[in-house]
């Protein structure tokens, strides 16, 4: 089975690494109300696990880590 061309494994990593990227880039309200030292330890975390799962799915992608 298919959705987009992707399996049902590459659907579920492309949401979950697509969401990860969105919060990283304080597109949405998630990191709202962190003081800065808190902003950047988790932006250094969600980056670190943005990156372990594109690394783990074998997909295409950019790591959000510098």
């Amino acid at each position: 089975m298919k959705i987009d061309q992707y399996t049902p494994r590459q659907f579920a990593h492309d949401i979950a690494l697509g969401y990860l990227r969105q919060v990283h880039n304080r597109h949405t309200s998630d990191l709202d109300g962190l003081t800065p030292a808190q902003l950047r330890e988790a932006q250094a975390a969600i980056a670190r696990l943005h990156d372990f799962i594109l690394d783990r799915s074998g997909m295409d992608g950019l790591p959000l880590s510098k």
